[in-house]
């Protein structure tokens, strides 16, 4: 048999190489169905149902008054992405709310880790701009966070 022909079986190949064909099977269903199992039994860790898609956070969490204050932060947040004279250019709203939501979710996070890094040095420079406090919007990445 030659390389290039092509009647040469898969079966063939694995049994001249030595591989026990049930092992290569179980290594290739592993690694191609491990992925779902994986997603599912990070679903339920994660405090969600494993057959639902993920939830993202929103800033409609928050109450009216304290909303108010959250979207001034987001305007000195997203000031470069939602100014552009040309609508077009500009991020869209819902975008917008999304990412400023995961950005006050993960600030306690990050506040932990590295609270000399950028986002939060970014976080504070938009706190002191609005006088929100910190202590502030810990609460909101608590609520958001529900």
């Amino acid at each position: 048999m030659h390389a290039n022909n092509g009647t040469v079986a898969e079966n063939w190949i694995i049994e001249r190489g030595g591989w026990q064909l049930d092992r290569v099977n179980k290594a290739f269903g592993y690694m191609l169905g491990t992925t779902q199992a994986d997603q599912q039994v990070s679903r339920v860790l994660s405090s969600w149902e494993p057959k639902e898609g993920a939830r993202l956070p929103s800033l409609s969490a928050l109450e009216n008054p304290i909303l108010g204050r959250a979207m001034k932060m987001k305007a000195v947040l997203f000031a470069s992405t939602v100014t552009f004279s040309d609508q077009s250019l500009n991020l869209d709203e819902d975008v917008a709310d999304v990412l400023v939501a995961t950005l006050f979710l993960h600030y306690p996070d990050m506040l932990r880790f590295c609270d000399s890094s950028p986002f939060v040095v970014k976080m504070r420079e938009a706190m002191v701009a609005r006088s929100i406090g910190e202590s502030e919007v810990l609460a909101w990445s608590s609520t958001i966070g529900r």
